[in-house]
C-alpha cells in the first residue's frame, strides 16, 4: 500500500509541497528545471512518500492504495533505456507564463504534473515514449498539445500556447437606487388647537415638511443598460392628538445588464394606516419598450450626468 493524492488535486497544497520538497532536494533541480518525481522509478519511492507527506501537511487529501498509475515496464535481457528530459513551456502572446498547472500523459495515463516557473517552463524525467501536455490557465479552457515522441537520452520541449488574456470590460459608475423619504405634520379640522372645526378650512395651519434624498451607485460595464426597474412606494398615515403624520418612502432600484430593447418595470404601492389590520397593497409587473419606461419612473442617467434629480 502506498500513499496517493486523491483527485482532483488541491492546487495550493500541490504548489506548497513542490516548493518545500525542491528546496530540500536540490539534486532534483537540473539546469534550472525541477525534475518531476516518477511513479515508474523505484529510486524515487522515498522521495515520493516524503512529497506526499508534505502535500498532506499543506492541506492536500491523500489515500492508501495499491493502485499502480504507471504502466509496468517490460523486463528484457537488454539494458533499460536511458531516461529522457521533457520540458513543457507555457507562453501567452509570446511571453512566458508562470504558475500554470501542467500535466503530461502517455497513452492516456497521467505520468507527472506541476506548476511552471518564472521562465514559463517545467521539466520532467521520463521514459522514452510519446507524450502530450495539458495546461490549465483559468478562466480559459485547458489547452492540450500535440503528441511528441521522446527518444532515449533525448531532451525535448513541448510548447503550450495559451489564448490571449481577456481584456477586462471598461467599468463606469452608474446609479443603482434612488431613495426618497418625506414626512409632514398638520392640524386636523376641529382639533384642539383653535383651528376652524365642523368642516372648516384649517388644514395645513401647522404644516412642517421634512424630506431626504439618497442615491446609491455601483461600477458596471460601460456597455450595460437598465434592464429592470423596481419602483416601490409606501405611504404611512398616523392620526393622533389632533395631528396627522403622513410619511412617504419611495425607492427606485435599477438593474443593469447587456443591452435589451425591453425593460421590465415592477410598480409596488403600499398604504399603511395606523389602526387597520392590513396595509393596502398593489403591484404590477410589465415589460415595456425602453423608450416608454421613463413614463413610469425617473431617468437613471439624469443625476449621474449632473442635470438634476
Amino acid at each position: 500500500m502506498t500513499l496517493l493524492a486523491r483527485r482532483p488535486l488541491n492546487p495550493s497544497a500541490l504548489r506548497a509541497a513542490d516548493n518545500a520538497f525542491y528546496d530540500r532536494h536540490p539534486e532534483y533541480v537540473r539546469n534550472g528545471y525541477r525534475i518531476a518525481l516518477s511513479e515508474c522509478n523505484r529510486r524515487d519511492g522515498r522521495s515520493r512518500a516524503e512529497w506526499m507527506r508534505l502535500y498532506a501537511r499543506h492541506g492536500g487529501e491523500v489515500i492508501q492504495s495499491d493502485e499502480r498509475r504507471c504502466r509496468p515496464v517490460q523486463r528484457t535481457q537488454t539494458p533499460a533505456p536511458t531516461t529522457s528530459t521533457l520540458a513543457v513551456c507555457a507562453t501567452r502572446s509570446g511571453q512566458p507564463v508562470a504558475e500554470v498547472f501542467v500535466e503530461i500523459e502517455s497513452r492516456g495515463q497521467p505520468v507527472g504534473g506541476g506548476y511552471t516557473l518564472e521562465d514559463g517552463c517545467i521539466a520532467f524525467e521520463v521514459q522514452p515514449d510519446a507524450y502530450r501536455a495539458r495546461a490549465e490557465a483559468p478562466p480559459s479552457d485547458p489547452v492540450t498539445s500535440d503528441s511528441v515522441r521522446v527518444n532515449a537520452g533525448e531532451s525535448r520541449t513541448i510548447p503550450i500556447l495559451l489564448p490571449p488574456a481577456a481584456t477586462p470590460p471598461e467599468m463606469v459608475r452608474r446609479i443603482i437606487a434612488r431613495n426618497w423619504q418625506s414626512s409632514s405634520y398638520h392640524n386636523m379640522p376641529g382639533g384642539p388647537f383653535g383651528e376652524p372645526g365642523a368642516g372648516g378650512a384649517g388644514l395645513g395651519a401647522l404644516y412642517t415638511p421634512e424630506a431626504t434624498h439618497l442615491n446609491a451607485y455601483a461600477n458596471v460595464p460601460a456597455n450595460y443598460d437598465v434592464v429592470k426597474v423596481v419602483d416601490e412606494m409606501t405611504t404611512h398615515t398616523v392620526a393622533t392628538g389632533g395631528m396627522r403624520n403622513s410619511g412617504v418612502h419611495r425607492v427606485v432600484r435599477y438593474t443593469w445588464g447587456p443591452p435589451s430593447p425591453m425593460v421590465r418595470l415592477t410598480v409596488l404601492r403600499r398604504t399603511v394606516t395606523r389602526g387597520t389590520a392590513f396595509p393596502s397593497h398593489e403591484q404590477t409587473t410589465q415589460d415595456y419598450a425602453k423608450k416608454a419606461v421613463w413614463r413610469h419612473t425617473r431617468h437613471p442617467y439624469r443625476h449621474y450626468l449632473g442635470t438634476g434629480n
